[in-house]
């Protein structure tokens, strides 16, 4: 009865799950208010050493600290370290990886030494010692480390992982909680049923574009090349229908079918026949998925209007601004990324232009902040001081717009961007769609592509020539 509906249950709320994550939000906020009335009175008596991830039921307990410590087993689940200073995270016990599995180090320990994350860091430039990281810890445990950025005079914070923000929410905590209690959902054994349910997580880009199924599908509509050729850009399922749905082609084989109306047609149809394929019932081969797809495409064309699309690109700011674009690209299998930024004025023309190669970057939002800090960077070394930034990342608009406070993986590098972005007179931000930030779009790819970083004043590169040469013609037809 407690199954959830999407995994064929009847999606009755378990009681002691939902009471347990309810009891996981109060260590959170002993964690977040340590200088509440109650959370002082609790440590004073529970956890003197005001350590409350590690504290332990003791005899004769209250029944408040035996309801707070059944909730600690659930918040330990999903909580995980933020690296500040490294002086509380211990190496070998606490969860502080967050590209692990289990958020933790692989590397059995041995005879090593070192116990705090702090012994990690190189006191002088209060950066990883890489050295010392990659002659203790295997490969894949170095990479993960060193993608972990730092900030100078930082503590070291605790944030929840099964949520985007790192913030604690009890539904988050309650799938956590669920997922411990029950498990994960047996795997349907189907012929065929390996490309559509042998993922615990359900992935936009495996259900629509690498499964075995719909790469069979989309070869029959003789699109998978051009598939395969946004595949080779970005990694994320997102981003790629994003990419698909910007570059708006016209399939001349198939009647003039625009490809992001075949892709978002096909992409409803997959995850159609996916349900079916769940629930036990016969799908079609893949030439007549194929058909099916194809006439729902030519259904939708005849059935709407043409209409004009209006392209919203570049936009110049007022005069005495300069207007900062920033962007960044990331692969998920090589753990780099890249950032791009551009300076214009008022009348569009360069100011200064960045790119930068990042090795070791622990997610596209991290590689997001990335580029805001390396576009705040370029515009101190040129001394502008009245500045509209730029970027297609809602995440990095709304965590400056909250004075940059964040308990994402990208926390730290949020902290190098709050403390230039005071350094400004007038600074704003504002969030632009990919059109309008093709340009830092541009230089993060052409960073990532030939893994080089560069800053240019005044005469930009010959390969963004193209791109600036649209945003000066929609400049002159404002």
């Amino acid at each position: 009865m407690c199954i959830p509906k999407l995994k064929d249950g009847m999606g009755f709320r378990d009681l002691q799950s939902f009471n347990l994550a309810l009891l996981a939000k109060q260590v959170w906020r002993l964690l977040c208010e340590p200088e509440s009335l109650c959370a002082k009175v609790l440590r004073a008596k529970y956890y003197p050493d005001g350590n409350l991830l590690h504290a332990k039921l003791k005899k004769s307990s209250s029944f408040t600290w035996q309801s707070i410590m059944a909730g600690l087993e659930c918040f330990r689940r999903g909580c995980i370290w933020r690296v500040g200073d490294g002086s509380q995270i211990n190496i070998w016990e606490d969860a502080w990886i967050p590209a692990s599995h289990d958020l933790r180090i692989q590397t059995p320990r041995g005879t090593r030494l070192v116990t705090s994350v702090r012994e990690l860091i190189n006191p002088i430039d209060g950066l990883w010692d890489e050295n010392l990281v990659r002659s203790l810890f295997w490969p894949v445990d170095a990479e993960r480390i060193l993608q972990i950025p730092l900030h100078h005079g930082r503590e070291d914070m605790v944030a929840w992982h099964y949520n985007r923000s790192g913030i604690f929410s009890v539904r988050s905590a309650y799938h956590v909680q669920w997922e411990h209690k029950y498990g994960s959902r047996p795997e349907v054994d189907q012929a065929g049923a390996s490309n559509y349910t042998k993922s615990v997580t359900w992935d936009v880009k495996h259900i629509l574009f690498t499964c075995e199924r719909a790469q069979a599908i989309w070869r029959c509509l003789g699109v998978w090349d051009r598939i395969r050729e946004v595949l080779m850009e970005d990694h994320s399922g997102s981003v790629i229908m994003e990419e698909i749905i910007r570059r708006n082609q016209m399939l001349t084989h198939l009647d003039n079918v625009g490809f992001a109306e075949l892709i978002l047609t096909g992409g409803w149809y997959l995850w159609w026949e996916r349900r079916l394929k769940v629930h036990g019932q016969e799908v079609q081969s893949f030439a007549r998925s194929a058909m099916s797809i194809m006439v729902l495409t030519l259904n939708y064309k005849n059935a709407t209007k043409k209409e004009v699309q209006v392209k919203e690109g570049w936009k110049k700011p007022a005069e005495n601004y300069v207007k900062l674009n920033v962007d960044a690209s990331f692969s998920e299998a090589t753990g780099t990324g890249a950032t791009g930024a551009i300076i214009r004025d008022h009348t569009g023309q360069a100011i200064a232009l960045a790119q930068r190669f990042l090795q070791h970057v622990g997610d596209a939002p991290m590689a997001e902040a990335f580029a805001l800090l390396d576009g705040l960077r370029l515009a101190e070394q040129v001394g502008c001081n009245r500045i509209i930034v730029n970027t297609d990342c809602m995440q990095v608009v709304s965590t400056m717009r909250d004075d940059g406070f964040s308990a994402t993986t990208a926390a730290a590098v949020y902290d190098d961007c709050f403390k230039l972005w005071q350094e400004f007179s007038l600074i704003s931000i504002e969030h632009c769609n990919r059109d309008a930030n093709q340009v830092a779009h541009e230089l993060a790819r052409n960073s990532f592509l030939n893994r080089s970083s560069c800053i240019w004043a005044d005469e930009p590169p010959n390969f963004i020539f193209a791109t600036l040469e649209k945003d000066v013609i929609l400049i002159h037809d404002q």
